[in-house]
């Protein structure tokens, strides 16, 4: 079993930057072991989990980018190209942004299972 996720490793720090990878025989227990790599990517536009896709074989991991006092600016969908415990590599496939609905103004997960595929995203309202 594998898990991505984000950790605030510098006390205080923004933590969203560093992508970490963890394995463990069961998701459940408490035997989660650090890959040796960690962090696997350190990079605030992609470092943020969003999602995970997979298409037949192939596995993306989609992030969202931040941006000053908000989240999910842009997400960016990117293949996993090496897993093991040893290695991991992903490359970037595509970036979106919230333009595919009038008024979006964030993305903030995206998830696929079967025929569906979700987008959970955000807008600004002004509240009178």
């Amino acid at each position: 079993w594998w898990m991505l996720t984000n950790i605030d490793t510098a006390v205080g720090a923004e933590t969203f930057s560093e992508l970490h990878l963890f394995s463990a025989p069961s998701p459940v227990g408490a035997e989660w072991v650090a890959h040796p790599m960690n962090p696997v990517l350190v990079d605030p536009q992609f470092a943020r989990n969003a999602g995970m896709l997979k298409d037949g074989e192939k596995l993306f991991r989609v992030s969202q980018e931040r941006a000053f006092g908000s989240y999910g600016v842009s997400a960016s969908i990117s293949e996993i190209t090496q897993l093991t415990s040893t290695d991991y590599r992903e490359a970037l496939q595509v970036t979106l942004h919230p333009k595919f609905r009038s008024r979006l103004t964030g993305m903030h997960h995206f998830h696929s299972a079967g025929g569906v595929s979700v987008w959970d995203h955000k807008r600004w309202e002004r509240v009178r």
